[in-house]
């Protein structure tokens, strides 16, 4: 479950007037009050064609967003400034203010330190990693929609990429979705990535076991078996298949993605409430085996078409 941390959680300590403030020097303003700080971006010249932080109050990573860009204004600094101290682009930075991004723990530390916080990024990086992420889908698909590879270890379903329309609609109707509709137009304008004149390279492992579920039944689902063969000859796609009668491997843990956005990796777990992004280099980086020693276990490419077809034609 997810906790919502707010910044009463954080020590408190009493100034000379007597008032109780933020133990930290980056003192958080309600949404509402935070005109104040929006004008003195304007008024520095700062915030020209910037893109808003993203509300405080949506999760523990926006409010880390949030939390950047405040404490950069507050002392006058410059996005590009940032940029030096943080050894990185100005384009990271408003990623990162704007919540696409997050800061990791060597950026967390350097802030901390420069700053003088009192170790406010590195804590709040903890809480953050507590819980899931309840925007989770948004900034996956944000990020989906900035890669140039995504790999895709999935267990149960057909990932969302790769899924036609009616075996799409089905799995939103199991999964008691408001607004079936609206969900089922977002998935396949999320699939038009793969459309693009360079699209991703999108490598997918699939778990045999899931093949043989027919969701929506046998008609539905032959004709998603089809698709999924037709994806497969794609020059940017890969489709492998892991049998039922691999030895245990790490992909046993659960379904997973990884996403090279901007040089850069990060990786998704899914979880039955929702799903964590992962942006650690080091937890990254236990993915990446993961994947590749599932990958190990997995049929090549022409025996897996091999075995969806024959799923296909048994159904």
């Amino acid at each position: 479950m997810f906790i919502a941390y707010h910044p009463r959680h954080f020590p408190h300590s009493w100034d000379k007037a007597g008032r109780r403030e933020l133990a930290s020097p980056c003192s958080w303003e309600h949404p509402e009050d935070s005109g104040r700080a929006e004008g003195l971006m304007s008024e520095r010249g700062l915030m020209k064609n910037a893109r808003p932080s993203p509300d405080p109050r949506s999760s523990i990573w926006a409010w880390i967003a949030y939390e950047l860009r405040f404490c950069r204004v507050q002392r006058g600094l410059s996005g590009q400034d940032l940029a030096k101290i943080l050894n990185c682009g100005r384009s990271s930075i408003s990623r990162l203010e704007t919540g696409e991004s997050q800061l990791d723990d060597k950026q967390a530390a350097l802030l901390d330190k420069i700053w003088s916080t009192g170790g406010r990024f590195s804590l709040l990086l903890w809480y953050a990693r507590l819980g899931h992420t309840p925007d989770w889908l948004n900034q996956y698909i944000g990020l989906e929609d900035r890669a140039s590879m995504i790999k895709i270890w999935q267990m149960n379903f057909v990932p969302g990429l790769l899924q036609t329309p009616e075996y799409a609609r089905t799995t939103f109707m199991a999964g008691d979705v408001k607004d079936v509709e609206a969900a089922l137009e977002a998935r396949m304008t999320r699939q038009e990535i793969l459309n693009r004149e360079d699209p991703p390279l999108l490598w997918v492992l699939l778990f045999e076991g899931l093949l043989d579920i027919p969701v929506g039944g046998p008609e539905i689902m032959r004709a998603q078996l089809a698709h999924l063969l037709e994806m497969s000859e794609r020059r940017n796609v890969s489709i492998r298949v892991v049998p039922k009668t691999a030895p245990a491997h790490p992909g046993l843990d659960g379904a997973f993605m990884l996403l090279s956005v901007d040089n850069t990796e990060v990786a998704y777990v899914e979880a039955p409430e929702g799903g964590r992004l992962v942006v650690s280099a080091e937890d990254v980086r236990s993915f990446v085996i993961r994947y590749d020693r599932t990958g190990q276990e997995a049929l090549p490419a022409g025996p897996s078409q091999d075995l969806i077809r024959k799923t296909m034609e048994a159904m």
